[in-house]
């Protein structure tokens, strides 16, 4: 028999030092961590294509023709200053002061004539 020691197998201490584990063991976190930044790539994908089919379905719906009715407060508007600018012209000589029913303030008293 020979007198030489056994060989010793190495402890997982020494083997958790080793450089060649703690890159094996870095290369398996990467890769598992690959599968939830997969899944939240096709979560956005998703919600992307929802959105694009939102804003087409609402374009459908809502983004028909506009008619005149959603000018009317434009055209009601310009109008109404037509037909004012019209009357203010025609009645641009009479004298309101002379028809008025009531007698005229004096302007030192603040009362009416009489």
């Amino acid at each position: 028999m020979s007198d030489a020691p056994p060989p010793s197998v190495p402890s997982f201490e020494s083997f958790s030092r080793s450089h060649l584990f703690r890159v094996r063991s870095l290369g398996a976190l990467v890769l598992l961590l690959q599968i939830p930044v997969g899944l939240v790539g096709s979560l956005i994908i998703e919600r992307e294509l929802r959105r694009a089919d939102a804003v087409a379905e609402i374009t459908r719906k809502w983004g028909g023709r506009q008619h005149n009715e959603d000018h009317a407060l434009l055209v009601g508007a310009t109008g109404l200053f037509a037909v004012l600018a019209l009357v203010m012209w025609l009645t641009r000589r009479v004298d309101w002061f002379e028809r008025a029913p009531w007698p005229p303030l004096d302007a030192a008293s603040g009362r009416g004539r009489a």
